[in-house]
């Protein structure tokens, strides 16, 4: 019996020597075999952005405040994921009125680049 205990005994502490050297630093300051981070970023070309329709969300008419006053049209525009950019709006004459359009830019179709989906407003 005691010799198992002894033979145990020596068995813990040869793994927790093993352990020790494994997990310890291996002399030039760094722990473990693992080679440098090389701090250099890797650096690609931005991608290729197209313009697109905006989803419109809410849009209101503010009348003037005083009778000379400007009407003002109050837009809230969609970004369908974290890709897209609010391009911009663009206003043209038609007949009485008016019309308007509002952009985003977004990946060009066949560009490889990861996009969160989450939907945000601008």
């Amino acid at each position: 019996m005691k010799e198992r205990i002894e033979l145990m005994t020596l068995l813990v502490m040869a793994i927790a020597l093993l352990a020790a050297v494994a997990c310890g630093d291996n002399g030039n300051g760094r722990a473990g075999t693992q080679p440098p981070v090389n701090s250099t970023p890797i650096k690609s070309a931005p991608p290729a952005m197209v313009q697109t329709p905006a989803p419109i969300e809410d849009l209101a008419v503010v009348p003037p405040e005083t009778v000379d006053g400007e009407y003002v049209l109050k837009i809230t525009s969609g970004l369908p994921n974290g890709c897209a950019v609010f391009d911009g709006i663009k206003s043209e004459p038609a007949g009485d009125g008016f019309n308007v359009s509002v952009t985003n830019l977004m990946p060009a179709p066949g560009e490889l680049i990861a996009c969160t989906e989450i939907y945000g407003y601008h």
